[in-house]
């Protein structure tokens, strides 16, 4: 299967309302939304279903990583790691068509398709 990389996070195409959604959900909402998307994309398209498949992707930012200070409180790596520091979380969504399927489905006709169905996932 051969597929599309789609960032979610600065991303003016995308719905801010799907964004902050799908921010706020944990990993099975996320799954739930995920398949959703792909049965309602392979609708849309006229394909039989899982002939595209959408995948979310939730990259996290590190948590307190505490590391010892020669005796004193331990103090948090992002205190003293401007690497860390700079770890955001960023969503990003893959897209993969079925190679069978992706003569039939131009790239402009699934970015088309996955606006609208991004808009009515957002609406519900």
């Amino acid at each position: 299967m051969s597929y599309s990389d789609i960032k979610l996070y600065g991303n003016s195409d995308i719905n801010s309302n799907f964004i902050l959604r799908i921010s706020a959900s944990d990993g099975d909402a996320t799954d739930k939304i995920s398949d959703r998307i792909s049965s309602k994309l392979c609708t849309e398209l006229g394909l039989d279903e899982y002939r595209v498949i959408c995948d979310i992707v939730k990259t996290r930012a590190p948590g307190g990583i505490f590391i010892d200070n020669t005796g004193n409180e331990p103090d948090d790596l992002q205190n003293k790691s401007d690497i860390i520091k700079a770890i955001k979380q960023r969503n990003s969504m893959r897209i993969y068509v079925d190679p069978d399927s992706k003569s039939k489905v131009p790239q402009k006709l699934l970015l088309f398709s996955l606006k609208k169905v991004m808009e009515m996932e957002t609406d519900r």
